[in-house]
């Protein structure tokens, strides 16, 4: 069960492959797969400072705000963090949390029925509103891979589906020869929002966003237990934050050459 995991930790499971990469890469803005920077695991890391975590998606209301998305057990790993400021590494403050859902501990999961019943997961998302003095700063593109060009509903996410992951994953050298990773979809957890998979993963991923192959938005990487690791469905993440007065669209972006060049690799391979 989640409640058991230790958070922002997980463990590498099942690899199809890492993409293939220049090293050159450099980015600077506020977009999927940025870092939110933080002590590295080992060096005095406490409940008020938690660890490096990636987030996911950018999003915006009907009064064009725009928000970024980060697993929810980043924003405070062991304490409420709306109210918290939060940054990225190479741009700085960014702004603050807004709202999260609760935490996948145990302790808070059936609050404001954001755990259906008898389900495996928690939500685990937290908002972030972008200040507006640096919209000029955000991508929604995902880095390496490009999109989302929309999202895959909660009930179409199937065993057997190719994902494309990006992460600030520690454990993999933080290097960008593995940050872009390449997975499989294993099937969905109890309650249907949550999903398995096969890729990588390790601390410093939590967050990250997730892709199918068509570059649709499949969620973001909460957790592992010891057979696999766990996404959050983003449409599931779009119906609670309707629910609790965010109504979000998803910002889209086109797919870059990289999803197609390692679509060519994995029929040729």
């Amino acid at each position: 069960m989640l409640r058991r995991l230790v958070v922002c930790l997980f463990v590498a499971v099942s690899v199809l492959g890492f993409a293939p990469v220049s090293s050159g890469d450099h980015y600077v803005a506020i977009q999927p797969g940025a870092e939110r920077p933080g002590p590295r695991i080992g060096i005095g890391v406490d409940a008020s400072r938690p660890p490096p975590c990636t987030y996911n998606f950018i999003f915006r209301d009907q009064k064009k705000r725009r928000y970024i998305g980060i697993a929810g057990h980043c924003a405070g790993f062991a304490t409420n963090g709306v109210g918290q400021e939060m940054h990225v590494t190479d741009v700085g403050r960014i702004g603050t949390v807004v709202w999260e859902t609760p935490y996948p501990d145990g302790r808070n999961c059936g609050f404001e029925g954001l755990r259906p019943e008898g389900a495996e997961y928690c939500t685990d998302f937290a908002l972030v509103e972008i200040d507006r003095a640096l919209y000029g700063h955000i991508d929604p593109a995902v880095r390496h891979w490009g999109g989302p060009t929309g999202f895959v509903p909660s009930e179409e996410i199937a065993a057997g589906m190719t994902m494309y992951h990006y992460g600030y994953g520690a454990g993999l050298h933080a290097s960008e020869m593995t940050r872009p990773r390449v997975g499989v979809v294993l099937g969905t957890v109890t309650g249907g929002c949550g999903y398995r998979t096969a890729v990588p993963t390790t601390p410093s991923d939590s967050g990250s966003p997730q892709i199918a192959g068509d570059g649709r938005a499949l969620g973001f990487a909460t957790a592992a237990e010891d057979d696999g690791a766990f996404g959050m469905s983003i449409g599931c993440v779009l119906d609670a934050a309707a629910k609790a007065g965010y109504r979000l669209k998803l910002e889209t972006a086109p797919l870059t050459d990289a999803v197609q060049r390692e679509q060519d690799r994995i029929a040729h391979s």
